[in-house]
């Protein structure tokens, strides 16, 4: 017999070889198969982290915006007359100031004739003394007239005007 194999053989041995590769390659697809879901299990916390941080960072913005807003509510709402406020804007941003308008929270009023007002209310049985008090101390206030026509003619006040006479 000759010293090369039967071509038989090497046929035979041919066929393992493809047999062989078409395993391998179906090992392959099964390893690409199994990255691929490797990488979406390590892709989709990811994206759920960073959502989660973007939810929170658009939160706070959120938070810090209605935060400023109430607290600009809440200095307008504190100071003794609007005007005040417009002119002393402390920390609030310069586009607030132009567009606060005082008008809208009623006239300028000093702490000193709020006090007369709150006296005047506490001890409604004096109001009048009380007002001719302040008009006698304040010759050139012209606030008062309206208020003292309004008061002198309030049912709730009239008991009052005819016992100070």
């Amino acid at each position: 017999m000759s010293s090369t194999p039967p071509i038989n053989v090497e046929q035979e041995n041919l066929s393992i070889e493809r047999e062989k590769l078409v395993v391998e390659r179906e090992k392959l697809e099964v390893e690409k198969y199994k990255a691929r879901w490797t990488a979406i299990g390590v892709a989709v916390p990811i994206l759920v982290i960073a959502a989660t941080v973007a939810l929170g960072i658009w939160s706070q913005y959120q938070k810090g915006r209605d935060d400023f807003s109430l607290k600009a509510a809440e200095i307008l709402l504190q100071g003794d007359s609007p005007d005040v406020t417009k002119n002393n804007p402390n920390q609030l941003s310069k586009d607030f100031a132009r567009s606060f308008e005082p008008t809208q929270f009623g006239t300028n009023t000093v702490p000193a004739q709020k006090e007369l007002l709150q006296l005047m209310a506490s001890r409604p049985e004096d109001a009048v003394r009380i007002l001719a008090m302040w008009k006698s101390m304040f010759p050139d206030d012209k606030w008062i007239e309206p208020f003292e026509k309004n008061l002198s003619s309030s049912p709730s006040f009239q008991g009052t005007v005819t016992r100070s006479k």
